[in-house]
């Protein structure tokens, strides 16, 4: 997930990118310990010195890059934009990309991925540095970039139920990369300033998953590879009491430095929301509008302000969906619009499932990017929804805004940008 606290002026509480769906599709549920794999791409360890208890002393530098490597709009898979202007995003010299009307899958493999950055808005894009290379395969949807400027930041890889989910800082632009320490693989990313909150599913040796795994909420201080603190984000509330709930907690967003929101329990079964203002010390549970359908998207306008996406798949992507807002910080919830496979019952809003939900810089457009062909957008705080057809051909990419009004969305089918909030073109 682009880092929803970057989004806005005011920091955005939607920020795990991304995003209660985005975080339960990369859920990581491995249970060995990071494998990395540093032979790929010409990158070099230089040290190697990891695992719980110990500080993580890997650092690798990167084969330098070509000056003359001059990536395309269509070239990136996932971008941080600190400014209309300004921003840096995951390139691939030969990314997925889709053929036709792209059927199935993206047609080419990717190719080697480059970190970038732009000046102009994203119409073109200049390679600075080869991204480190773990046994974790880089697509849209699972490249998290967290960056403080242009050439201080952190990437993170995060793949369903890949053992190699790490997460790299880098200081200088990509030209060394060091790996955050935690005890099991990442599975979300979040950045307000230069203080990172990364969270990591923990289990027991030759356990998957259950309730025998927990899931940590680690702080980092930019520039340290081990954490400052590390709490165990609690099962509590309904889902405790439900025998058999399958899920971990999910962090959906950061309000600020030490305030986030969390979602517990399974899809089709009781969901509960927990708040914690001391960075994972304490979590004290949330009214939850969501019922048994999922904390799906959580994104904030104002801290008081707060916007909430439930889903439910029923079959081919569709299901039952809720949105919601709250203007007292989650206290009391108003649903705004409501949807299933037959009729809708509040607003209007499409039943095609929805898993990233972000606000623009200036509160005035909510967008919710869809999991095939569809982008959903909104201007009267989520009551009325519109759809805007960008082909996102099932790689779940996530959007990132800056600015009152833009945004930008890359696809297999090229980098989508508005200037309006309403209105796409393809750069």
């Amino acid at each position: 997930m682009i880092d929803n606290a970057n989004r806005a002026a005011w920091p955005s509480a939607g920020a795990i990118r991304h995003n209660a769906v985005t975080r339960r599709q990369l859920r990581i549920v491995a249970v060995t310990a990071a494998a990395l794999v540093m032979a790929l791409g010409g990158i070099t360890a230089a040290a190697l010195a990891s695992g719980p208890g110990r500080h993580s002393s890997i650092r690798v530098s990167t084969r330098p890059t070509p000056t003359s490597l001059n990536l395309s709009p269509a070239d990136v898979v996932a971008l941080q934009m600190f400014t209309p202007e300004t921003g840096v995003g995951i390139a691939s010299a030969t990314p997925p990309r889709c053929v036709g009307t792209c059927p199935g899958r993206p047609s080419r493999p990717p190719g080697p991925y480059y970190l970038a950055s732009t000046a102009d808005g994203g119409l073109h894009w200049t390679a600075t540095a080869r991204l480190p290379a773990t046994s974790t395969k880089p697509s849209y949807n699972n490249l998290i970039l967290a960056f403080v400027t242009t050439s201080e930041g952190y990437v993170q890889y995060a793949t369903p139920g890949a053992a190699s989910n790490t997460t790299w800082l880098t200081g200088d632009g990509g030209r060394t990369w060091s790996p955050l320490r935690s005890a099991g693989p990442a599975t979300s990313l979040s950045l307000l300033g230069k203080s990172a909150w990364v969270t990591a599913t923990v289990c027991p040796p030759g356990v998957t998953r259950g309730s025998t795994c927990h899931v940590d909420l680690l702080s980092y201080t930019f520039g340290a590879p081990a954490p400052a603190t590390s709490n165990v984000i609690p099962v509590e509330g309904v889902p405790a009491a439900v025998a058999g709930t399958p899920e971990q907690p999910t962090l959906l967003g950061r309000l600020d430095a030490t305030t986030g929101v969390a979602a517990e329990g399974g899809e089709g079964g009781p969901t509960s929301l927990l708040v914690t203002h001391d960075s994972g010390r304490h979590w004290q549970q949330q009214p939850d509008p969501c019922g048994d359908l999922t904390p799906a998207g959580f994104v904030t306008t104002s801290p008081a302000d707060w916007n909430l996406y439930c889903s439910l798949a029923g079959g081919m992507n569709q299901g039952t969906v809720g949105f919601y807002t709250s203007t007292n910080s989650g206290q009391q919830w108003t649903l705004d619009a409501q949807a299933n496979e037959t009729n809708s019952s509040a607003g209007t809003i499409s039943t095609s499932l929805g898993y990233d939900l972000t606000a623009s810089g200036n509160g005035h457009a909510l967008w919710l990017v869809g999991s095939l062909d569809d982008l959903q957008v909104s201007t009267d705080g989520g009551s009325h929804w519109s759809d805007v057809s960008i082909q996102t051909d099932g790689t779940h990419p996530i959007l990132a805004a800056a600015g009152p009004t833009q945004a930008w969305l890359p696809t297999p089918t090229g980098l989508y940008h508005t200037l309006d909030g309403t209105t796409w073109k393809r750069l």
